[in-house]
């Protein structure tokens, strides 16, 4: 029973040892083409080109910048309910993205709740509620004004 055990393993042992010796063989044709095209002619040229690589890639994957659609996201993603929005204006400045907010709130404590939520955010740098937002106990028109972090 173990006699067959063994053969099993090292019959399943054969494919991984082709598969690391063809990867092997592909990337050693690689570099000899490299080589006779004299784009690398000693390991310090290797590494060059791995660094090269990591940087291109650390460029492909930094982080775009946050389009109008995903500030729009991020304000409606902490409405706790109650909250309807009916406009959102944008002006861009050289450092920040300002959004200011309209609609209306069922309540007071919705829009004290709404307004204490957007401040926890991450992402949002300030929030400006004026006081005239709470006159009204219920079903109160508001204007919030929301200010984005600077992006990196």
């Amino acid at each position: 029973m173990i006699a067959a055990l063994i053969a099993a393993a090292g019959f399943l042992l054969i494919p991984i040892l082709m598969t690391i010796n063809s990867r092997f063989a592909i990337v050693d044709k690689q570099l000899t083409m490299l080589e006779e095209s004299g784009a690398v002619t000693d390991p310090i040229d290797v590494s060059n080109l791995m660094t090269r690589v990591v940087v291109l890639s650390e460029k492909l994957a930094a982080k775009s910048p946050t389009t109008p659609t995903g500030y729009i996201v991020i304000i409606r993603r902490n409405n706790p309910g109650g909250i309807q929005f009916s406009g959102f204006t944008m002006e861009n400045s050289a450092n920040a993205q300002t959004i200011k907010v309209t609609g209306m709130s069922s309540s007071r404590e919705r829009l004290q709740q709404f307004v204490a939520m957007l401040a926890k955010d991450e992402a949002i740098e300030k929030v400006d509620s004026p006081v005239s937002n709470y006159v009204k106990s219920n079903n109160g028109p508001f204007v919030i004004t929301v200010i984005f972090k600077p992006h990196e």
